[in-house]
């Protein structure tokens, strides 16, 4: 599978026009195509985004599903109108990681949008120390991977992919992490992560070795999003 990540930006007062767009226009164009997918739709939330966003995600079956769309869709009508709903885009392409939980948990993708509750996310890229990533993908896999649930204190990841070969500016990682109730919303916000999961020989310290950067969003997904 690959993933066409975007994170849309939008002109002030134009985002529920653009979501509207997006859920009755732009998602059955991506879903008439062989091999192609609408996965999920969300926004960064008010308290933690750089401006107005839209943040989609499109699965492709393999590269050529993805040659296939790229290319009827350069200059349609559709992807036109889409370009002129925002004012600039972030344009990602990844590929699943071999522990990938949503891999993992055969994520099936329907075909329109489901209505249901929206799901608050934490919404990661991590670009690795230059010549780190490998040794990054291994640590999240040896050691985050691992913890407990005490020690995910409530988030729980649901995606981590990668860029592929030129899928961006730079090699990253991207995780999608599923905040599952509103304590652990307020403890991420509100309250300092305990010193003890950040000294000497925990994650958090040893994963320094390997990147030292990261952004943040705090994402909501929309309530007919496909997959929640």
């Amino acid at each position: 599978m690959l993933y066409l990540h975007q994170i849309h930006e939008l002109a002030p007062e134009t985002q529920a026009a653009f979501e509207s767009f997006v859920r009755d226009d732009w998602l059955p164009v991506v879903n008439s195509h062989d091999g192609s997918r609408f996965a999920w739709y969300g926004t960064a939330t008010s308290v933690a985004r750089f401006a107005d966003e839209a943040i989609t995600i499109v699965a492709f079956d393999d590269a050529s599903a993805f040659d296939r769309f790229a290319t009827a869709e350069r200059e349609s009508a559709a992807s036109i109108s889409l370009r002129d709903r925002r004012t600039s885009v972030q344009t990602r392409l990844l590929k699943p990681i071999d522990y990938d939980p949503w891999t993992a948990a055969d994520t099936k993708i329907p075909d329109g949008p489901q209505e249901g509750e929206a799901v608050a996310y934490m919404h990661d890229f991590v670009p690795p120390v230059t010549g780190q990533m490998r040794g990054y993908i291994d640590m999240m896999r040896e050691r985050y991977m691992a913890l407990s649930s005490q020690e995910l204190s409530g988030i729980v990841l649901r995606t981590s992919w990668q860029t592929v070969s030129g899928g961006g500016r730079m090699p990253e990682m991207f995780n999608l992490s599923e905040i599952r109730d509103v304590d652990a919303l307020v403890a991420l916000i509100a309250h300092e992560i305990p010193r003890e999961y950040k000294e000497m020989g925990t994650w958090m310290w040893e994963a320094l070795a390997a990147r030292d950067q990261w952004t943040t969003r705090l994402a909501r997904s929309a309530t007919w999003s496909p997959v929640k």
